[in-house]
């Protein structure tokens, strides 16, 4: 028997062109095919992102998913609405986010969906109890949350229990995730008949959009041959409530894992590397060696961390006002893809960044307009002073860091991303015979991005400058701060930012713009005005009190993606030397 089912998603802010590729090489193909052959059933995920975007561009789509629904064909699987990592949102957010895709299913295909599709297979005792409080039947994990448990993995159906209330596990096999469609469909179908029950539910961006795989699964025609082969073999296909309803199931207690390539990329650079060589040189006790959780990614990348915990603010405050709104602000700000970076790009995608920020902050002002915080946001240690009137959010550390200065109707102006040191930044391998292959096994050579590398010793926040200062008094709209003979405040008011400065030495200021549009080459000015105009932020001016010789340069990444690597502008630095008493007054 094979239970085989599918998993659909774009991020947020993702660019309008990618949806429209993936959706014309990948779902549309997919669903096409299995619509002419009732007679295989399978079932699928789709984000409500991709809901949303079908039901706008591309109904005739949405009519054949309720159609194969209806007939019996299709089982559709929930999740978060806006594909949320459920462990790292708040439990309230969780049934919200949950319900939200329940409801949507119900209302437009006839039917609401019966398990969880559990985003990134990010397992965590935490969301347990929520899945069983909402009656789901079943979470998709993987084989690797039992194995790395310490039980034998046995193909087939699991379950576990929490406060001794059930829930079923379907777990993926990885074999089948490297098989499929990479092999040839002959070997897959042995591999299948060779077990009482297959269970393969991955990425649906694999059938047609990943590289290589329009022409493996169409032009050559792997999906119809795998198809005839499954009916020449008598194999039978199940939707997964199918499956379950008779299948003997047995008790696990999954790890707090996700799949196996995740633990890898959750590490940082050095652990990472010797992880993968701990791997290879242990062949025999892979099973043991284990990699970091997904939650890591807020220590190995400060931006993350510091979005993620603003979101989690702001959520916290705007509980109750979000039940009646049909904005879902902070549900969008909790799509997952911009917080985490693996074989796709994620965190290193400016636009997705931004998206998950622009959310934040209307959600921020959302709940007022005036507000002075005191508390340590991002839980590094240290005590933020947060301000927010009419335009402007600026939140401070207690040593004077500048984390972010966000306006209402333009969002985050430091949507930047620091230069941090990746494991493949240090392996180089060969890209010859990559067709067939999967992502995760695809060969990339780094060595002609070399001279494009270049790292950070501190993260890209909004300002920094060379003195450690120490706290001395907050006001509505003015946060002061002094060390010895020195003087910094920072104003809000009148639609402008304010950086005023009286200072005994000079010292070096940072301000790390998040524009990321704009093509430049590094350059001196020597002026009192310094302006940008970008579509991410409009035109931002930047006026001195006295003229400055500014040092001005693109931020610049190489990160890798699923095909290649990618060298992204992350921002823009201005940087200047500051002494004496000095006004810097930013307008946008």
């Amino acid at each position: 028997m094979l239970v085989f089912g599918i998993h659909c998603h774009q991020p947020i802010g993702n660019f309008d062109y990618v949806f429209e590729e993936a959706y014309e090489k990948a779902y549309k193909p997919f669903i096409d095919f299995f619509y002419e052959h009732e007679d295989f059933k399978l079932s699928a995920h789709f984000s409500g992102i991709l809901f949303e975007w079908f039901l706008k561009n591309k109904k005739d789509f949405m009519n054949k998913l309720a159609d194969m629904v209806q007939r019996n064909q299709l089982e559709i699987i929930g999740g978060g609405y806006y594909e949320p990592i459920l462990a790292s949102i708040s439990k309230e957010d969780r049934i919200l986010q949950i319900e939200k895709l329940n409801k949507f299913c119900e209302n437009t295909l006839g039917k609401s969906p019966k398990g969880i599709w559990l985003t990134e297979r990010i397992w965590d005792t935490s969301v347990l109890q929520t899945i069983i409080e909402l009656s789901m039947d079943y979470i998709i994990i993987d084989d690797y949350h039992i194995v790395s448990a310490g039980y034998p993995f046995e193909e087939g159906f699991y379950f576990t229990e929490d406060e001794g209330k059930k829930v079923n596990l379907v777990p993926i096999d990885k074999r089948l995730r490297y098989k499929i469609p990479f092999d040839e469909p002959k070997n897959v179908v042995d591999f299948i008949k060779s077990q009482k029950t297959s269970i393969i539910i991955d990425d649906g961006e694999k059938f047609g959009i990943w590289p290589y795989t329009y022409k493996t699964v169409y032009e050559e025609r792997w999906l119809e041959r795998f198809y005839e082969l499954l009916k020449q073999e008598n194999i039978e296909t199940k939707t997964i409530s199918e499956a379950l309803k008779d299948a003997h199931k047995k008790l696990v207690y999954p790890a707090s894992v996700s799949y196996e390539e995740m633990g890898h990329w959750a590490l940082n650079y050095k652990d990472a590397i010797a992880y993968q060589e701990a791997k290879e040189q242990c062949k025999r006790f892979e099973t043991f060696i284990k990699g970091g959780i997904w939650k890591n990614f807020f220590t190995k990348y400060q931006e993350s961390n510091y979005m993620h915990k603003r979101m989690l603010e702001v959520s916290k405050k705007s509980s109750k006002k979000r039940k009646s709104s049909k904005k879902d602000y902070i549900l969008k700000a909790q799509c997952n893809d911009a917080y985490w970076h693996g074989i796709f790009g994620g965190i290193y995608f400016p636009h997705l960044r931004r998206e998950i920020w622009n959310n934040i902050i209307k959600a921020d002002f959302e709940n007022g307009s005036h507000e002075i915080v005191k508390e340590d946001i991002d839980f590094d240690g240290e005590l933020e002073v947060k301000l927010k009137d009419k335009d402007f959010i600026v939140v401070v550390s207690e040593k004077g860091i500048i984390k972010e200065l966000s306006k209402k109707e333009v969002g985050n102006l430091n949507v930047c991303l620091s230069r941090y040191k990746e494991f493949y930044h240090f392996i180089s391998e060969n890209k010859d015979q990559n067709e067939g292959k999967t992502i995760h096994e695809l060969k990339k050579d780094i060595s002609k991005y070399k001279d494009l590398i270049t790292y950070d010793d501190k993260p890209r926040f909004f300002s920094y400058d060379s003195i450690d200062w120490d706290l001395v008094d907050v006001k509505e709209n003015a946060i002061t701060f002094q060390k010895e003979n020195n003087k910094k405040i920072i104003r809000i008011e009148e639609g402008k930012f304010t950086l005023e400065y009286n200072l005994k030495d000079e010292i070096n200021v940072d301000i790390n713009l998040g524009i990321h549009s704009i093509s430049l080459d590094p350059y001196d000015i020597d002026s009192n005005h310094i302006s940008f105009e970008a579509f991410e932020i409009g035109k931002i001016n930047i006026d001195f009190s006295k003229n400055q010789k500014l040092k001005v340069y693109p931020i610049k990444t190489v990160s890798q993606s699923e095909k290649d690597f990618d060298v992204i502008t992350q921002g823009i630095c201005i940087s200047f030397l500051a002494g004496g008493e000095l006004s810097v007054e930013m307008s946008c």
